[in-house]
């Protein structure tokens, strides 16, 4: 056995693997002794994420060495989908095969075969971000879905103590406007604007809003879009979208 982690909250991780299949269709992990850890990025190079699980959310943890290993993402969501509320999860590596054991009122296990893992570790984007805000992520939420009612791409712009996000297409437009009062966290530095592909964007604020009630915003003018979702349980997941660049 190469490494063994169990988590109480089966689900939790669901949720985070399912934020993750947003974006990637094969995902590669690294378990050192300080926890459990996945970056990458979606096959078209437009976003990136990179989640953090510090060993101490796992009830059980043995991993002596660093080990990295890829699984098909959709395989993995196909399983986890049997987890229910209050099972616990169980992961282990053997040779190339990972094992998932979901342990509720009957315990049952599965296996994934392991692909070629990618070890060439992806850097995190250095931005210097303008604006930076944190606010509810239903609101997010809400205006996103806004916005892919009538468009393909959403456009925030920050200045003063203000945020607005526009979505729209040749016929119609969505607007949300958003004051300081609106946010747990609000700082500006100066006048902000980019535009982010909402194809992207609606799925990944869709899918991991399952993990956290709170969300932190980061952008500049022309600049990557950094949002950071932090569990309560623990460990964090963080998407970075390339933004949308408009052509004179």
């Amino acid at each position: 056995m190469q490494f063994k982690l169990k988590m109480e909250d089966a689900k939790f991780f669901k949720d985070l693997i399912n934020a993750v299949a947003s974006l990637l269709d094969e995902a590669t992990f690294r378990v050192t002794q300080e926890g459990l850890f996945l970056r990458g990025m979606d096959p078209s190079h437009v976003a990136m994420v990179d989640l953090v699980l510090p060993r101490d959310l796992f009830e059980e943890f043995y991993c002596d060495e660093e080990i990295f290993f890829c699984v098909p993402v959709g395989s993995l969501i196909r399983l986890l989908k049997r987890v229910k509320a209050k099972e616990t999860l169980e992961l282990s590596l053997e040779e190339s095969k990972l094992f998932i054991s979901i342990i509720g009122r009957y315990n049952r296990t599965f296996s994934i075969m392991t692909l070629e893992p990618e070890k060439e570790e992806i850097p995190v984007p250095k931005i210097q971000f303008t604006a930076k805000v944190k606010l509810e992520t239903e609101i997010l939420k809400s205006i996103v879905e806004d916005a892919a009612l009538v468009g393909t791409h959403l456009t925030i712009h920050a200045e003063g103590d203000k945020l607005s996000f526009v979505g729209k297409n040749e016929l119609h437009q969505s607007t949300a406007e958003l004051t300081k009062d609106n946010f747990l966290e609000f700082e500006v530095e100066t006048e902000s604007t980019a535009t982010f592909s909402l194809t992207y964007l609606s799925e990944i604020v869709r899918m991991a809003s399952a993990t956290s009630e709170i969300v932190e915003v980061a952008f500049s003018t022309d600049m990557p879009l950094k949002l950071v979702f932090r569990p309560p349980k623990g460990g964090t997941i963080t998407f970075f979208l390339a933004p949308r660049i408009e052509v004179a």
